[in-house]
């Protein structure tokens, strides 16, 4: 993940001062500045993971984020980024990734949202994700898909045997118009590797067959930084079920 992050270290604008942006946490390369509920503690840990993945860095520009609770006490975690990729998919990658492992590994949460802004910490772009854990796995899902959607779908995993409690598995389910997309992050070569292509076709199939009223799925091979390796098109895995 740190040379996706050292690559679009471009896209984060220098953020103008402010002394309404919180306290602030400060390391060498950027600040995180934290307020409405969220604490030093919480704060200084994302410092450190942030530093850690090279998101700060002192040969750069300085780099700020924001940390703060809204009136649903739903936690966010607020970047600084350039209008022109506010659709970008790899920046939308990264910053849903940050943005996981900070709710995830950091803060123990099971919602995050992370914000798009512009350099006064105003959102341009909102982008909500949900977590389940089942147990060493994890679910990530959008708001496009319903949280118990996201959860029958991991129950199925687990009951069905297609991954295991101690497996440690990174998901992310999403929708686009009526097309479900079923995301794992994986190892270097498992997108071209026979056999593991074979069952998360059968993985797709049984999901939409049985779980979401066979409406169709995508499958996507994701890396370490949650960035697209392959897609197999649900069309393609009726193919080969015939």
């Amino acid at each position: 993940m740190k040379s996706a992050i050292i690559s679009l270290l471009t896209l984060i604008l220098l953020l103008a001062s402010c002394s309404n942006y919180g306290k602030k946490v400060e390391v060498e390369g950027g600040d995180v500045f934290y307020k409405n509920g969220i604490n030093e503690a919480q704060a200084q840990q994302v410092a450190d993971f942030l530093t850690n993945n090279s998101f700060f860095s002192k040969d750069g520009d300085k780099r700020s984020v924001q940390l703060l609770l809204d009136d649903n006490k739903i936690t966010h975690i607020n970047f600084v980024i350039k209008e022109d990729y506010l659709n970008n998919a790899s920046t939308i990658s990264l910053l849903k990734t940050l943005g996981f492992q900070t709710a995830y590994s950091i803060l123990n949460l099971d919602t995050i949202n992370i914000d798009m802004c512009d350099p006064r910490f105003k959102t341009l772009k909102l982008l909500p994700l949900g977590i389940i854990r089942f147990g060493d796995n994890a679910m990530i899902y959008t708001d496009a898909i319903k949280k118990a959607e996201a959860g029958n779908i991991c129950d199925f995993m687990i009951s069905s045997n297609y991954i295991k409690e101690k497996d440690g598995f990174v998901f992310m389910c999403d929708k686009e118009s009526n097309t479900y997309q079923l995301k794992m992050a994986s190892k270097e070569g498992a997108e071209t590797n026979p056999n593991i292509v074979a069952n998360v076709s059968k993985l797709s199939l049984d999901l939409s067959h049985n779980i979401l009223n066979n409406q169709p799925l995508n499958f996507w091979f994701l890396d370490d930084g949650l960035i697209m390796k392959r897609v197999i098109n649900y069309q393609d895995m009726l193919s080969m079920e015939q």
